[in-house]
C-alpha cells in the first residue's frame, strides 16, 4: 500500500491526486462504486464527496469509482449509498491498513535498534551480574532467611524493626491515653525501634527475570534476527502482538533500568550487612561481601 495514503492528514493531501474530485453525482448516472482505497482521519471536517449528501465528517474513506475517479466519503454515507458492497470492502481495507501500519511500526523500530545497542548491552551486562549476585545470596543464606527477604520485597517492607521496652515516661503516656494500666498482666509496654532500612529491596521481588530477560532482551534478540519478509508474512494475531510489544519497549526499558538501579543499591556491602538485623548468619556472606562495593 502506498505509504503516502497511510499518512493522509487533511483535504490538501487528497487534492494532489489528479483524479480526486471533491464532489461527484451517482444518482441518474452510470457511475458506480468500485472499491475502498484507504481510511482517513482529519483534524478539520470535510464534506462528503457524494453530491446529494455533503455531510461533514472527520473520519471517512477515500474510494474509487467505476470511471477511475476518487472521492472522500463518510462511513455511514458509504453504507447508505453503496450498501453491503461498500461495507465488505471497507472491512477488507481496514484489515490491510492495520496490517501495513503494524509492519511499518515494527520495521521502523527494527531500524532504530542500532542506536539502542549500547544501552541494551549495558542492561544485559548488569542483568547477568545482578543475577549472579542474587544466586550467590540465595546459596549462602538459609532458605528461611532468603524467603524472609523475598517476602519483605513483595510486601514493600524495607524497614527492619525491633520491639523494645518503652521508657518509663513513654509507658506513663500509654497508661494515661489507653485502657492499659500498670500491673494489668499484659506486661511492660513495648515500641517498635528502627534498626535498618534496606535499600533497593524492589530488586528482590519476583519478576526481575521476566521484566528484563524474558520481557525485553530475548524478544529484542528475536526481532533483530527476523527479516523484512518474515515480519511481513506474520499472521495478523502475531503481528498485532509484536506491534503492541514494540510500543511497550520504552516502558520496558525504563522498568528494567529501575530494577537494575535497585539491584545495585541492594548489593552494596553496607546494605547486605543490614541483613544481620534479620538474623542472617553473616559468616556465610563473607565472600559475597568482599565482592561488593561499599
Amino acid at each position: 500500500m502506498d505509504s503516502a495514503l497511510l499518512n493522509l492528514k487533511s483535504l490538501d493531501d487528497l487534492l494532489v491526486y489528479d483524479n480526486f474530485q471533491e464532489s461527484l453525482s451517482f444518482k441518474g448516472t452510470d457511475r458506480t462504486f468500485k472499491s475502498v482505497v484507504v481510511p482517513y482521519r482529519f483534524k478539520d471536517m470535510i464534506p462528503c464527496g457524494i453530491a446529494n449528501c455533503r455531510q461533514k465528517h472527520l473520519e471517512g474513506y477515500l474510494v474509487s469509482t467505476s470511471d477511475e475517479l476518487l472521492i472522500a466519503i463518510g462511513k455511514d454515507c458509504g453504507r447508505r449509498e453503496f450498501g453491503v458492497e461498500f461495507t465488505r470492502d471497507r472491512k477488507r481495507v481496514d484489515g490491510e491498513v492495520a496490517k501495513a501500519r503494524r509492519i511499518r511500526t515494527i520495521l521502523a523500530f527494527k531500524e532504530s535498534l542500532p542506536s539502542m545497542i549500547e544501552e541494551l548491552a549495558q542492561i544485559e551486562r548488569d542483568y547477568k551480574r545482578l543475577q549472579e549476585l542474587r544466586n550467590r545470596l540465595m546459596g549462602a543464606v538459609s532458605l528461611q532467611a532468603y524467603q524472609q527477604i523475598k517476602r519483605r520485597a513483595d510486601l514493600g517492607d524495607n524497614q527492619i524493626m525491633k520491639s523494645v521496652p518503652m521508657t518509663k515516661e513513654e509507658a506513663e503516656i500509654v497508661w494515661q491515653t489507653t485502657n492499659r494500666r500498670p500491673n494489668d498482666g499484659k506486661g511492660w509496654p513495648h515500641k517498635e525501634m528502627l534498626l535498618a532500612t534496606l535499600e533497593g529491596l524492589a530488586f528482590m521481588k519476583n519478576g526481575f527475570k521476566v521484566t528484563v530477560h524474558t520481557g525485553l532482551l530475548v524478544p529484542l534478540e528475536n526481532l533483530q534476527r527476523q527479516t523484512v519478509e518474515e515480519i511481513s508474512s506474520m499472521r495478523n494475531k502475531a503481528l498485532s502482538n509484536e506491534a503492541k510489544w514494540v510500543g511497550e519497549v520504552p516502558t520496558r526499558i525504563r522498568q528494567s533500568r529501575d530494577l537494575i538501579e535497585a539491584g545495585w543499591r541492594f548489593f552494596t556491602r553496607e546494605n547486605i550487612e543490614k541483613l544481620k538485623h534479620m538474623g542472617v548468619d553473616m559468616s556465610a556472606l563473607i565472600w559475597l561481601l568482599k565482592d561488593l562495593p561499599k
